[in-house]
């Protein structure tokens, strides 16, 4: 019923995008906005099935996100360059986006590092080390493609050569996203440090660069995934700003360690993708917190 219940909603959205598209075009012509947004992309691939399949992106549309960026009235900056607005509480420029990826797959690198570096788009990337670092599938991958170990080009996760290729580019910055992809909130003290510490210390070892960015692997605190415990140690070991997976956009008085996102997927066709710049989904964050709500496990 879950499944059920989410692809109808998704379905609906779509379907109603031009319009909400059109009555927040006029909002931005008359109401300005300093807000940040975040966008969170995961696998850049054909793939249309799996555990995961609705974060699934083909190249062919990123490259059409990508040209909706540099074509229309939109500012790509850096994490860091967000990260400077929210130290020193001054405006980003306007309508602001910040382009990271979760876990880290080679398809980033394959399909999207290309169209970033021929519109010298900045963004981070947060690598989940220990399957980089093993190279071998994310566990939620090896459960939905045992069978077809052919796939495994398209799953894998970046190589350290490729994450150092990109990070000499000056394009790509690497932050955390854990050693293996836990509930943090759901973990012993010493198990959180492990996970955070240990991480850092293998993508600086690997990249030779200073790791100040966090994602919480999940992203929600209802469902365990953020606890005051980990911010602390990521406080404690030079981090930055962390992102989770609440739908929205940042202002400069937004926390740090609690930055909204704007999940990206295979649903997001032009109009949608263009309705999340204007805004005009930021009210999922309500219908996130009744979902979560009506289904108390992630699962």
């Amino acid at each position: 019923m879950r499944a059920q219940l989410k692809k109808g909603f998704l379905r609906s959205l779509q379907i109603g995008a031009p319009l909400l598209n059109v009555v927040f075009s006029v909002k931005h012509k008359l109401v300005a906005d300093a807000s940040v947004i975040i966008i969170g992309y995961h696998k850049i691939s054909e793939l249309t099935h799996g555990l995961d399949a609705e974060w699934n992106v083909s190249p062919a549309m990123f490259a059409a996100h990508m040209e909706i960026l540099a074509k229309e009235n939109v500012t790509v900056i850096s994490l860091e360059e967000f990260y400077q607005c929210l130290r020193d509480q001054t405006d980003p420029p306007p309508r602001s986006v910040v382009i990271t990826f979760d876990d880290g797959y080679a398809s980033v690198f394959e399909h999207a590092y290309p169209i970033l570096l021929h519109h010298r788009f900045p963004a981070t990337i947060f690598q989940t080390v220990k399957f980089a670092d093993e190279q071998r599938l994310f566990p939620w991958d090896e459960e939905a493609y045992a069978d077809q170990p052919a796939l495994f080009d398209q799953l894998r996760p970046l190589s350290w050569g490729e994450v150092r290729t990109m990070c000499r580019s000056g394009l790509i910055t690497m932050g955390s996203h854990t050693m293996t992809h836990p509930h943090l909130g759901r973990l012993s003290k010493d198990q959180i440090i492990y996970e955070i510490v240990e991480s850092k210390r293998l993508l600086e070892l690997q990249t030779r660069q200073t790791v100040n960015f966090f994602a919480f692997p999940g992203g929600m605190r209802r469902y365990g995934d953020i606890s005051d415990t980990a911010i602390e140690i990521l406080k404690n070991n030079g981090f930055k700003l962390a992102c989770t997976s609440s739908i929205g956009r940042n202002t400069i008085y937004q926390d740090a360690f609690d930055l909204k996102r704007i999940g990206i997927g295979c649903i997001d066709t032009i109009p949608m993708f263009r309705g999340k710049l204007l805004g005009a989904h930021d009210w999922l964050n309500l219908a996130q917190g009744v979902f979560q709500r009506f289904f108390r496990s992630v699962y």
